[in-house]
């Protein structure tokens, strides 16, 4: 676990001293959230104009692993990296193909729900609305379930839903989300 938070720590550094906008995703998200007891990679989320300066400032500390497709996703930038061991996921422009319907997920700093401080350095985390919406089309549902559970405890952001159900989406991912409002 330390040489993940480690890794992290070097890419909060670049990427904050650059002024990249960027988020904290995925089950590193769940785990500081407190929703879960580990996660498997570090996902980012950035804008579309930063994502060669994020790939530049991440080869800087590893290698660009090659691409590895899934039908289900179609982001526009999706480049994978390994940096000391430790697997990044770098997207921009997050679009999944699921039950013949393409949801787009645009990302900019309203997707910032709060920043976290980490160490000497702060991680901007992403909704977990968001990525309720985003597990739910590619039907992971043991994070799904935490998520829900992280809901029933603590309430969602309700205007951060209705902006997630603005979006277009399979009819039972939108069910779902819906009975939350």
């Amino acid at each position: 676990m330390q040489e993940k938070f480690s890794v992290l720590q070097k890419i909060a550094r670049d990427f904050n001293a650059e002024g990249i906008t960027w988020g904290v995703g995925g089950s590193l998200l769940l785990y500081i959230n407190g929703l879960s007891d580990q996660f498997e990679d570090i996902d980012l989320v950035v804008l579309e104009k930063d994502a060669l300066a994020c790939q530049r400032l991440l080869i800087k500390h590893g290698p660009m692993q090659p691409k590895n497709p899934d039908e289900r996703f179609r982001t526009r930038g999706f480049f994978e990296f390994k940096i000391d061991e430790v697997d990044i996921d770098l997207m921009c422009v997050l679009s999944i193909y699921a039950q013949e319907v393409e949801t787009v997920l645009p990302f900019d700093e309203t997707d910032i729900e709060r920043w976290e401080p980490f160490g000497i350095e702060k991680l901007p985390l992403m909704h977990l609305e968001d990525w309720y919406l985003i597990y739910a089309l590619i039907e992971r549902e043991p994070k799904l379930e935490l998520i829900e559970k992280h809901f029933r405890d603590h309430g969602v952001d309700q205007a951060r839903l209705q902006t997630v159900l603005s979006l277009e989406m399979p009819e039972n991912v939108r069910q779902r989300l819906q009975t939350w409002v």
